[in-house]
């Protein structure tokens, strides 16, 4: 993205309309934050569990995989919606600071 104004940028915007938007998952690398788009079967975001310290899942996702975030570690918060119906096996295992 270029731009010739002068003015600070506002990254967490840009992720919102980013050209993945219809990603299954995407993280905010300067907040730490995952949003969880749908229900996957296995959590492809797993090798980021040193950066990811908070988890949105947005409504219409209904399950959460089994180990979705296991080991965790920095994991402080996790936001989940009344869509959701089943959480797999050891989802939040070893999130100590959650």
């Amino acid at each position: 993205m270029t731009t010739n104004d002068s003015s600070p940028h506002n990254w967490e915007e840009d992720e919102l309309d980013n050209p993945i938007g219809n990603a299954e998952w995407v993280v905010n690398s300067l907040s730490g934050e995952l949003t969880v788009r749908s229900s996957v079967e296995t959590a492809p975001w797993n090798g980021l569990q040193d950066f990811i310290e908070s988890v949105v899942v947005l409504e219409g996702v209904v399950y959460i995989c089994k180990r979705a975030f296991a080991n965790y570690l920095k994991l402080k918060s996790a936001k989940i919606p009344k869509s959701v119906t089943s959480i797999g096996d050891g989802a939040f295992v070893h999130c100590e600071c959650l």
